[in-house]
């Protein structure tokens, strides 16, 4: 990520605040320690140094550590440090600030935020890897006179206290600023300056006097601090106990000494007792942070759920097993045509708002999601306090803790409108199946009897003759017309030339089994398809066919008595349905010569 304060100023200007912030913070540590025969409680320049590198993007951190290594070996040589040794004390705090930047990085902390305990966890053992490595390098390269281990532990107690202390502090004032995405919602600045202030009281009436051993009440102001402030107010009062302290401890004040032992003694007491403020304000604020962060990311997700649910009108709810209510999320009131509310709404209230008729249905579904531990689903309707009725899907899941069930969760949605939408389209579905119905109906219909006609006829007849080449089976075709039809249209009108035809094709279907089929080919002329009909066969019905007709047209209407002409034909192996057609025409031909009212059968 981009360091926006790096894109705004010259690098060079970082490198030379980093040196002088250094160099102050030493400068005044140094004359603190003046106050206490030379022995620091806390060295904040390695918390400067420190926040100063893990601030820095990677690439800016060589001229870093050279400005600081200038400081360094600038004050070592002021306050009279022999250059040697003054060369060892620059390493160690160099070699210490990069150390405890390269612990945070490895968190994958950049920006560096220490309200994250990744980031908290990588500054607190960097900044003790670093202390154990830079007193190492101070111990073996400082002058012989000094006494190793004394030197050694006060190097590493003022170090880890200085990074400890200074580096979150200075992190959190530089960071928003160097870091403008980085900066966190929470108390004003206001409160931030009243629970550091409130540190500040407790610090002075803990260390300004030296009769009463007042020291827990720091302890709870910095409690207190990362409970309203977070991680700031946590440093920043410890900040503050420990400058306080410092000051009055310098003065030798202070309830510290009140203790029992050497100076060297009430030192590492009053670090140790830093370390105690650090231990129980750093976690605490980092904790809570993370909670605060949790809970503004579920509530900012409870408010997208609840705008994605009103837009879909999707509601969710949930009812724990042997509870006398049910939780509804607020478009579930909405879609029941309530107020939203928060309170559980009474089991039997829920499911008094299904319909009467589907009520039954519903608590079927519930029960036996129970018993048999399935999902469920089901459609059914609401009917809303205003009588409105709705339709809705519910689906739900059984929430088990191990193999009984403990609660069961689900959603419903508001489906009238695709419900309506589905209706409708099935009713036009309907409606153009009946419109295609009677469209084929009427295109294989014969107008004027009501039979097929000769589009339909001829269709059958030739599916009949693929079904007997493929089955090898027989099948026959009569073809008759009726006799002296047109001395009845010339004698009695075409309205009574329509009547015969019409009564000859009713008598014809009445004499046909189940599978036959009988048509108008056209005028007075008629066919019949006999499906898997033999020739003998075919005869008889075409036999029947011409009784019924000459018993049925007798004395009925004005044209008086009726009779047809038959020709039969079977359908030859391999042979043509042109070939059968003519042949049963032709046996037609035959039978009107033979004077009429006969049949006569295709050679």
């Amino acid at each position: 990520m981009a360091n926006p304060l790096v894109s705004a100023v010259r690098p060079w200007s970082i490198w030379i605040a980093s040196g002088v912030a250094y160099l102050v913070c030493a400068v005044t540590a140094l004359y603190l320690t003046r106050g206490t025969q030379g022995v620091a409680l806390l060295w904040p320049a390695s918390g400067v140094a420190a926040a100063a590198m893990v601030l820095t993007a990677k690439k800016w951190r060589p001229g870093v550590a050279v400005s600081i290594g200038i400081a360094s070996f600038t004050v070592n040589l002021a306050d009279g440090t022999p250059l040697w040794n003054a060369l060892g004390f620059t390493f160690a705090n160099v070699v210490e600030c990069l150390t405890v930047a390269w612990f945070v990085g490895r968190a994958g902390c950049y920006p560096p935020s220490f309200d994250n305990r990744e980031c908290l966890r990588g500054l607190c053992l960097g900044t003790f890897v670093a202390a154990l490595a830079s007193a190492t390098i101070a111990a073996v390269t400082g002058a012989p006179s000094m006494d190793s281990l004394p030197f050694f532990v006060s190097w590493l107690s003022t170090a880890v206290l200085g990074i400890l202390v200074v580096t979150p502090l200075v992190v959190e004032i530089v960071g928003p600023i160097a870091f403008p995405e980085t900066r966190r919602v929470g108390p004003g600045l206001a409160a931030r300056l009243a629970v550091v202030a409130l540190a500040g009281a407790s610090a002075l009436a803990a260390f300004g006097q030296t009769g009463f051993p007042l020291m827990f009440l720091t302890l709870a102001a910095v409690i207190l601090a990362s409970f309203v402030a977070g991680i700031g107010g946590a440093v920043g009062s410890v900040f503050i106990v420990s400058l306080i302290g410092s000051i009055f401890t310098s003065l030798e004040m202070g309830p510290i000494h009140l203790i029992a032992v050497d100076l060297q003694g009430r030192v590492l007491y009053f670090q140790f007792y830093l370390l105690t403020l650090l231990g129980c304000g750093l976690p605490t604020a980092a904790l809570l942070s993370e909670v605060r962060s949790h809970a503004a990311r579920l509530k900012e997700q409870n408010r997208l759920l609840a705008m994605a649910e009103q837009t879909a009108q999707v509601g969710h709810w949930r009812f724990e097993i042997g509870a006398s209510d049910v939780f509804w999320s607020r478009q579930v009131f909405r879609i029941h045509g309530l107020e939203p509310g928060t309170d559980p709404v009474p089991i039997t209230q829920a499911l008094h708002a299904y319909h009467p008729e589907d009520r039954a249905a519903v608590e079927d579904a519930l029960k036996r999601a129970l018993a048999e531990h399935t999902p469920f689903s089901l459609a059914a309707r609401i009917q809303r306090p205003d009588g409105v009725i709705r339709r809705v899907e519910s689906h739900g899941k059984l929430e088990m803790a191990g193999a009984e069930p403990v609660a069961m969760f689900g959603t419903i949605v508001d489906v009238t409108e695709k419900a309506d939408a589905l209706d409708q389209l099935e009713a036009a579905r309907r409606a153009a199946v009946q419109q295609a119905e009677r469209a084929l109906h009427l295109a294989e219909t014969d107008q004027l009897t009501g039979i097929a006609n000769r589009r339909k006829l001829l269709e059958r007849l030739e599916e009949s003759a693929c079904e007997a080449e493929a089955l090898l089976v027989p099948m026959s075709f009569v073809m008759f017309d009726v006799d002296d039809f047109k001395a009845i249209n010339d004698t009695h009108g075409h309205s009574e030339g329509d009547a015969v035809l019409q009564r000859i094709a009713a008598i014809t279907a009445s004499c046909l089994r189940k599978g036959d089929l009988v048509g108008r080919l056209g005028g007075e002329e008629f066919g019949v398809v006999l499906p898997r009909t033999d020739l003998a066969t075919a005869s008889h019905i075409a036999e029947r066919i011409r009784a019924a007709i000459e018993a049925g047209g007798d004395g009925e209407g004005a044209s008086g008595k009726l009779s047809v002409s038959l020709g039969v034909a079977e359908r030859k192996p391999f042979g043509r349905t042109a070939d059968l057609l003519s042949a049963a025409d032709l046996a037609l031909y035959e039978a009107k010569a033979s004077g009429k009212n006969c049949l006569r059968l295709a050679a």
